[in-house]
C-alpha cells in the first residue's frame, strides 16, 4: 500500500465591495435615524408618550419611506424580474 499525500489549492476569499457599500449605507442610516431622533424629540414639542403624536410620526415615516423606495428604486432594478 502506497501512503499519498493530500494537497488541496489554498481557498481564495473574493474581495467583496458590496460589504463596504453595505456598510457604509448602514452607518448612514443609523446616522439618519439618530439625527431624526435628535430632531423630533429634542429640537420640537414631542411627547414619546402622546400616541397621536408618535403614530404621526410612524406614519410620516412609513410613507416618506415608501415615496424614496419608489423614486429611487429604479436606480437598484426597480420591478425588473430578475429571471429564472
Amino acid at each position: 500500500m502506497e501512503a499519498r499525500a493530500v494537497v488541496s489549492e489554498p481557498v481564495r476569499q473574493a474581495s467583496r465591495p458590496e460589504a463596504v457599500i453595505l456598510d457604509r449605507e448602514r452607518a448612514l442610516g443609523i446616522a439618519n435615524f439618530v439625527i431624526a431622533y435628535l430632531l423630533i424629540a429634542h429640537a420640537g414639542d414631542f411627547n414619546l408618550h402622546a400616541a397621536d403624536q408618535v403614530i404621526a410620526v410612524g406614519l410620516g415615516s412609513l410613507f416618506m419611506g415608501v415615496m424614496t423606495a419608489r423614486l429611487f428604486g429604479r436606480f437598484h432594478g426597480g420591478d425588473a424580474p430578475t429571471g429564472s
